[in-house]
């Protein structure tokens, strides 16, 4: 009777502890599920790690930046030396141009009064009374300089080489005209001889296919007329092929091994390069 008390008493104590483990061990799991998960908290090392990455990247950044920096300011300056380089080269191109051009027109132009002195001398030589002579050589002088007053004038302006300044400068040309006509051509080329100036044209190359080459003058032809004009400088022949009305045929006179010769050719450009020569008038 006892045994089967305590078998009675045994069994209910067993289930109850089975219950309390169980009850255990689900309440562990209900206590994980409930919980949140976290993330692995970063280690005060690992975070001043990070930091000091990106703090070398910081400074790289700025270096390139002031890298560039560096190369643009260099750029700049470069910028800034090209163009005042790029200045002083206009400025002495257009001093050259000026040289240039007074060196050509102390060839071609027809007077070219260096000395009063030898000027009125020059135009006594070929007859010109004194009083004339002199008269003569004041008006050539105040050309001259209007001529050098004009140049300078139109570089400061900015219409040096311009329509404008042609247009100026055929002015002056005309009061040289006025000059030769009250002398006559046959005295004004005596007086271009006496004065050691220039007073024939040359051709010294005909360019291939040219209106020159077609009409037949050669290297070494002087030209002596265009026209009825009578050609003692490169400008009286220049002015010449702008005259009139283009293409018409224009008798040409040349002197060619002493003879005169005549050709026919259409006003305008010649297709030749020219040169100049001094020569005696009265051994022709």
């Amino acid at each position: 009777m006892s045994r089967f008390k305590e078998k009675i008493i045994f069994w209910p104590i067993l289930i109850l502890f089975g219950f309390v483990i169980a009850l255990f061990f689900s309440g562990e799991d209900s206590t994980k599920k409930t919980q949140p998960e976290t993330k692995p908290e970063l280690s005060l090392n690992q975070a001043m790690g990070d930091s000091q990455d990106i703090q070398q990247v910081l400074t790289l950044l700025e270096d390139r930046l002031q890298v560039e920096r560096n190369a643009r300011e260099a750029v700049q300056q470069e910028i800034v030396q090209l163009r005042d380089q790029i200045k002083q080269l206009t400025k002495t191109l257009t001093e050259k141009e000026i040289q240039i051009e007074n060196t050509e027109n102390s060839q071609t132009n027809n007077f070219d009064f260096q000395s009063q002195t030898n000027t009125v001398d020059a135009l006594v030589a070929i007859g010109i009374d004194v009083v004339q002579a002199e008269s003569l050589a004041k008006q050539g002088q105040e050309q001259e300089m209007a001529a050098l007053y004009l140049r300078n004038q139109a570089i400061r302006e900015g219409w040096y080489n311009t329509e404008r300044y042609f247009e100026e400068n055929a002015k002056l040309d005309n009061q040289e005209s006025k000059i030769r006509q009250q002398i006559g051509d046959d005295n004004y080329d005596r007086f271009l001889f006496a004065a050691g100036q220039a007073n024939r044209v040359t051709i010294q190359h005909v360019i291939e296919s040219s209106p020159a080459q077609k009409a037949g003058l050669k290297t070494d032809d002087v030209i002596l007329k265009y026209g009825d004009k009578r050609i003692f400088s490169w400008n009286d022949l220049t002015h010449a092929t702008t005259q009139g009305q283009a293409d018409e045929m224009v008798q040409i006179t040349v002197n060619r091994n002493n003879e005169e010769r005549i050709f026919y050719l259409p006003r305008g450009p010649l297709g030749v390069r020219l040169g100049w020569l001094r020569q005696d008038p009265d051994d022709i």
